[in-house]
């Protein structure tokens, strides 16, 4: 009997590896790129100004070489903070978020 579970966990233990292979192999093979080529990375920055208020910079850099020059910017860009359960944490302006309107500076 006990010789018969042991063949039986590895049995199990072996399909379950062997499904797990397909499964990796399979998102290999049907994956699909993106090729975002507009937005290339960014710096958000703030300043205490005192009395509770702030200066919110955000600073996006953009691939001018290869990116597409017809994608737009959000206008205006929306900043919120939130927890790791996408809970609203601080309630910022209206609508617990600040909009940044564009400057093409």
């Amino acid at each position: 009997m006990m010789m018969k579970l042991h063949s039986l966990n590895k049995y199990v233990l072996k399909s379950s590896r062997s499904l797990r292979l397909a499964f990796m192999m399979a998102m290999v093979l049907w994956s699909v790129s993106g090729f975002a080529t507009h937005i290339v990375g960014g710096d958000l920055t703030y300043r205490c100004l005192g009395n509770d208020k702030y200066e919110i910079t955000l600073m996006f850099y953009r691939d001018c070489l290869g990116g597409n020059p017809e994608a737009d910017f959000d206008d205006p860009a929306s900043i919120a903070i939130y927890d790791s359960k996408n809970n609203l944490q601080v309630q910022l302006a209206q609508l617990g978020q600040i909009l940044i309107k564009f400057n093409a500076d």
